[in-house]
């Protein structure tokens, strides 16, 4: 029984194993990395995966939307998480 034991911490896939278990950690990532920035007007419809910087949200017409630099996002929620598109512009 001993001998088993030592040949199995002896064993290199073993010992890999066990040291992944301990020393890994899962870090959730800062919102800020899910922000983009967009360097000109985007055409109405267009989509974007990441939230445009500099801006907040807005009610229009009951709805809660993204504004930045003048242009208004639609929210929409998807399977694999949230998208941003170009829904009009503001005055």
């Amino acid at each position: 029984m001993t001998v088993i034991a030592t040949i199995a911490l002896l064993m290199p896939g073993t010992a890999l194993a066990s040291n992944h278990k301990k020393h890994h950690e899962v870090k959730p990532k800062h919102r800020i990395e899910h922000k983009m920035h967009v360097a000109h007007r985007p055409v109405i419809g267009t989509r974007f995966s990441h939230r445009p910087v500099n801006g907040k949200f807005i009610i229009v017409n009951r709805e809660r939307m993204w504004t930045a630099d003048g242009v208004l996002y639609r929210m929409i929620v998807t399977r694999t998480g949230t998208v941003f598109v170009v829904a009009g512009y503001l005055k």
